[in-house]
């Protein structure tokens, strides 16, 4: 499947491509994020932080506390897109940038869920993927 690229590469970037903003269809924070509006924080407390490895952890948040992002990003053709540009930029910052212009409408969903994976559920198992 190809989120499994999509996590590899969030190292590339320092904040995790964002903090998630309003807009949208799912979260909430800075840069546009959709949803019903709502927020996709699940406050402080991080449900997957019992699993030792990233890769464990990662499959827990996708599967549990970001399953909600994570199925608004896959129902969104433009996050999709991003992903899988993201993919082809072997961490070129001019490239990832570009993935995100060239895809306004799944920017916020994408940041939104690499925030909640990396930065919420899993900073400790997955050390440097998020700022």
């Amino acid at each position: 499947m190809r989120w499994k690229i999509l996590f590899m590469t969030a190292a590339t970037l320092s904040d995790c491509w964002g903090t998630p903003s309003t807009g949208g269809t799912g979260a909430t924070g800075s840069t546009g994020v959709g949803g019903a509006g709502g927020t996709t924080s699940t406050g402080s407390a991080t449900t997957c932080g019992t699993t030792a490895a990233c890769a464990d952890c990662k499959s827990c948040a996708l599967n549990g506390p970001c399953s909600t992002l994570f199925g608004t990003c896959e129902a969104n053709s433009a996050c999709q897109s991003i992903d899988e540009c993201v993919t082809l930029c072997s961490g070129d910052t001019a490239c990832l940038a570009d993935c995100y212009a060239s895809n306004p409408d799944g920017s916020g969903d994408y940041k939104a869920l690499n925030q909640c994976v990396y930065c919420q559920q899993c900073p400790k198992q997955c050390p440097g993927q998020c700022g």
